[in-house]
């Protein structure tokens, strides 16, 4: 392999005097870049008199036909180094900065002066010298920038520099000398594409480093077995039936063959995970006397905010928490977070779920949630844009095939016992119908746009009707509201703000109110 070059680049080095400094300039030099090298004389106990540190290096260079020039200000006279190098080079392609200052004291005798100017050098150096160069390099558009500092705080390495030049045996320092760890000349090539690494570099070895994070979470492990979701593209495309797409529409295509180039999910779907763990765990609870059933028990508000894209098949994991119980007289509310984990045992998203229980209310409790997603109220004035969906007369049995087998929805018998003459749709449906509208105006069905939906249950959908779906745009907010045509009676209503974004890019976010939902999705734009 060729060995990397810097032909016309211009490379100030501070620090220069020895340890790593020194082999730094000498092979940027050799690689035919232009130096300006610096160094103020000082040694382990103080500064000395004199210039003769860099004038070494410089002697050095020039006597190999290379081109130099010296500099002998400390790095907190940020701004004569910088004009060194514009008066003599006119440019700053490349800074290392390599700067430090030893005051061999112990922890004991140190000094308030010796600390201060260890800190100005060391700590102020790493700051003023990268601003002032990047003003420079921001100007022409280019440049590299590379800090140097002790690894001794991450290994306790005993490196070979002035401090230790004294200390260790002459052998054994010339084995272990600084020309044997210099990977700052490449990591300042423009062939190279490390950004924001940690290298470390010591004892005729460098490696990379990396700072890992812990979630702080010990391994979930789940409590019933409908706490496990398994699923497939054939379930992705069941849902997506259940909530209205169709071959009649060719863009629902890719919403309903698996073998599709553009094969996507709904992303509504990934609530049914959720939705799964959470009703079983509520069917256990018991408030204020009143033990949770289908009969008593109320779908008021649903959340789903999604941290890492979502498989297309595989086995999920929800681990439902009740968070908190409030009081609203007639009924109580009951708040229910379901963290959801992937194969891996990473949370990929997360369920809210609020349940109203008819008559368990009156005991006491808060009024007030700190923990439900609030909602926002749509823009004052016609919507921009309103899409019509004609629910058909079997959509509650199709749609209760992804796993909503509540009974309201199919028996007439237990509807009329809960108070409905009819079986009524999924409210969850209703949100799948009204985020498969949206999704297909703002965002192409792409579910990598979707980060989070917000939806609170307030009206009734009966199979066969038709829903409406307004929507607004209101700079980065669109918000909706979904209508049932038949009585003009809102059944989603409402929206909620997102905030926790994957990546840094414009964003789009998508409120959506329903008057028997409430919901809110953000899309990032394309």
């Amino acid at each position: 392999m060729s060995k990397i070059r810097f032909d016309g680049s211009v490379a100030v080095i501070t620090g220069t005097n020895a340890g790593f400094g020194q082999p730094y300039a000498l092979l940027f030099a050799s690689r035919c870049s232009k130096v300006v090298i610096n160094d103020m004389d000082d040694d382990l106990h103080g500064p000395s008199t004199g210039y003769k540190a860099a004038d070494v290096v410089d002697k050095e260079i020039k006597e190999a036909g290379c081109t130099t020039v010296a500099n002998y200000v400390s790095v907190s006279e940020v701004a004569k180094i910088i004009k060194t190098a514009l008066d003599t080079y006119g440019r700053i392609d490349i800074l290392v900065n390599n700067a430090g200052i030893l005051r061999d004291r112990s922890f004991v005798d140190l000094s308030e002066d010796n600390w201060d100017v260890i800190q100005i050098g060391h700590l102020k150096g790493s700051f003023k010298m990268p601003q002032s160069a990047f003003r420079v390099m921001k100007k022409q558009g280019y440049g590299r920038v590379t800090i140097t500092s002790s690894g001794s705080s991450l290994s306790g390495s005993f490196a070979t520099n002035r401090l230790t030049q004294d200390i260790l045996p002459e052998e054994l320092y010339q084995d272990l000398k600084s020309e044997l760890n210099v990977p700052v000349n490449y990591l300042c090539h423009e062939n190279c594409q490390e950004n924001a690494a940690i290298v470390e570099s010591s004892g005729c070895c460098t490696g990379k480093l990396q700072i890992c994070r812990s979630k702080c979470e010990e391994k979930p492990t789940p409590c019933r077995q409908t706490d496990i979701f398994t699923f497939s593209s054939k379930d992705l495309v069941l849902y997506a039936l259940g909530v209205g797409a169709s071959l009649q529409n060719e863009e629902d295509r890719n919403l309903l063959y698996e073998n599709h180039h553009n094969f996507r999910a709904i992303p509504s779907f990934y609530i049914l995970p959720g939705n799964q763990a959470t009703i079983p765990f509520l069917l256990t609870q018991t408030i204020n006397g009143t033990k949770l059933s289908f009969e008593n028990s109320l779908h008021g508000e649903q959340y789903l905010e999604i941290y890492e894209s979502l498989p297309e098949a595989g086995t999920l994991l929800s681990i439902p928490k009740k968070v908190e119980v409030l009081d609203k007289g007639s009924g109580a509310l009951v708040v229910v977070e379901s963290n959801c984990y992937n194969e891996q045992d990473a949370i990929i998203m997360r369920n809210q779920y609020v349940l109203f229980a008819v008559g368990a209310g009156n005991f006491g409790g808060p009024r007030t949630s700190k923990h439900i997603v609030p909602c926002l109220p749509k823009p004052a004035r016609k919507p921009d844009l309103s899409l019509t969906y004609k629910t058909t007369i079997d959509q509650a049995a199709l749609y209760r095939l992804s796993g909503d087998f509540n009974p309201i929805h199919i028996d007439p018998n237990f509807s009329t016992l809960v108070g409905y003459d009819k079986p009524i749709l999924h409210g969850l449906c209703t949100l799948g119908i009204s985020v498969r509208l949206i999704m297909g105006a703002f965002a192409s069905n792409d579910p990598e746009l979707f980060r989070a939906v917000k939806a609170r249950f307030a009206g009734v959908v009966e199979p066969g009707q038709t829903l409406i779906v307004h929507m607004w745009r209101s700079g980065n907010l669109i918000h909706f509201e979904t209508v049932v045509v038949e009585n003009n009676t809102a059944a989603i209503i409402g929206g909620d703000r997102i905030s926790d974004l994957r990546r840094f890019l414009d964003f789009t976010y998508l409120i959506c109110s329903f008057n028997s939902l409430l919901l809110s999705v953000s899309l990032l734009t394309r």
